[in-house]
Formats: structure tokens, C-alpha cells, sequence
């Protein structure tokens, strides 16, 4: 799984560095690596979990069983959609 933190995001997050360390010192510091932890604890666990179908009727990748297969062509189809 490849992660990117968009620029957007990345304002984002030093704008919440910048609101945490008003709090109490070092605490920005504290927040920014607990989000990289969970972006890189994501991203090693990436692909351990099943995939569900979240349509209520089912969708062309589970054929209503509400299973996905991670390589059917329907689930590789919606992902790129989403890209």
C-alpha cells in the first residue's frame, strides 16, 4: 500500500502541530509522530483484513455474497475508479 500525505493534508497537520504545542510544550511534536506511527503501522498491516462489500445488494466483485476477493477484476475496477 503506498500512502501519500497530500499537500492539503500536510498544512493540515502542521497547522495541529502549531494548535498542540499551545496546549503544553512538545506536545505537537507528540501528536505528529503518533500519525506516523499509525500511517506506517497502516501500512505494513495493509491487506490482513477481508474486504467487505458495503453495497446492500452486493456489487459485480462478490455477486452478492458480500465477499470480496482482493484480485477480482470488479474490486480492481472500483479502486482504480476511486483513484
Amino acid at each position: 500500500m503506498k500512502i501519500v500525505v497530500l499537500a492539503e493534508a500536510a498544512g493540515d497537520i502542521e497547522a495541529a502541530r502549531n494548535f498542540y504545542d499551545q496546549l503544553a510544550p512538545n506536545l505537537g511534536d507528540l501528536f505528529v509522530d503518533s500519525l506516523v506511527g499509525d500511517l506506517v503501522t497502516l501500512r505494513r498491516l495493509s491487506g490482513i483484513h477481508p474486504v467487505k462489500c458495503r453495497t446492500e445488494n452486493g456489487c459485480p466483485a462478490c455477486a452478492g455474497s458480500g465477499n470480496l476477493r482482493r484480485d477480482d477484476p470488479g474490486l480492481q475496477e472500483v479502486a482504480q475508479r476511486k483513484q
